[in-house]
């Protein structure tokens, strides 16, 4: 499909086009959807799926496999390439559904829903996009079988329900990582201990960023790791199996993205299930060591 002609379809944004004019054996099968030949593996026949997400977002998806992030480096394309740029939310001509879940006109009227039901919550963290504009909000809730995350998101016409965050998800303190011109990053689990790493770190004016997740452990496919790609990576893992296997599978997908170098640091002394937060609070926690193992 010619770039101009894609531009002008109906329900095609400025994204989707950019996306289509880069493919080959594209075909509108209904509505705001397409199938184009998959350039990340050579395609006989049309076998990666386009589709107009919200607010313009092009949707990718591969019926053979190949990860969307194969797909745009096949077509010298990024993530950030998926996002429509001139904020565009086209009308697809769907009828409206009489269950569509209420929206809010602020994202603390949405977390009310989770708060009338689940009391205070005990930390809630922001998620924001490549134009750091607010897509998402994670609150952790405690309760009588321990912790429960409550996720909600902005809409496509600018208001809040209680969703979750679209795939692929941001990196939590994405921006700091987008204003950073180091190549250092260190990656967590959970946002809590991002924000406790992160503070340590400014406490000894050392600017390395840290990320993670929407989700947890279980989140690893459904986020957009391409901002580090080209940085020197460390993962810093609970001391649990999870956190373990999470770190092994990471470091997979971290140098599948082209990551320049990937590091799994265990940290000394932390008690099972222990966590950087947990670390930091020893007396003998040091950030400038842990700056140190980074940059080695």
């Amino acid at each position: 499909m010619p770039a101009g002609d894609a531009r002008e379809a109906t329900g095609v944004s400025d994204a989707v086009a950019r996306l289509l004019s880069r493919l080959e054996g594209v075909r509108r099968i209904g509505g705001s959807q397409w199938m184009a030949c998959c350039p990340a593996h050579g395609d006989d026949k049309p076998s990666l799926h386009v589709s107009l997400g919200q607010e313009g977002r092009a949707l990718v998806r591969c019926m053979a496999g190949c990860h969307y992030e194969q797909v745009l480096a096949a077509i010298g394309l990024r993530t950030i390439d998926l996002f429509s740029r001139d904020g565009t939310d086209l009308d697809r001509g769907q009828p409206a559904s009489t269950d569509q879940p209420r929206l809010y006109d602020t994202a603390r009227e949405a977390l009310r829903v989770f708060i009338r039901r689940l009391g205070k919550p005990a930390g809630v963290w922001c998620y924001y996009d490549h134009f750091q504009r607010p897509v998402g909000v994670v609150a952790r809730f405690h309760d009588a079988d321990g912790k429960t995350y409550r996720q909600i998101s902005r809409h496509a016409s600018g208001k809040w329900w209680c969703k979750g965050m679209p795939e692929p998800r941001p990196l939590y303190r994405l921006q700091d990582l987008l204003a950073d011109n180091g190549d250092l990053a260190l990656v967590v689990e959970g946002e809590k201990c991002a924000d406790r790493l992160r503070s340590a770190l400014a406490e000894s004016n050392i600017p390395i960023p840290v990320v993670t997740s929407a989700g947890g452990t279980q989140a690893i496919e459904q986020t957009d790791w391409s901002p580090l790609r080209g940085r020197r990576v460390t993962i810093l893992p609970d001391n649990d199996t999870t956190g373990r296997l999470m770190a092994a599978r990471l470091k997979t997908r971290l140098h599948r993205l082209g990551v320049r170098q990937v590091h799994i640091l265990h940290l000394p002394d932390l008690p099972p299930k222990g966590d950087v937060f947990d670390w930091l609070e020893s007396p003998a926690a040091d950030p400038r060591w842990l700056a140190a193992q980074a940059s080695a």
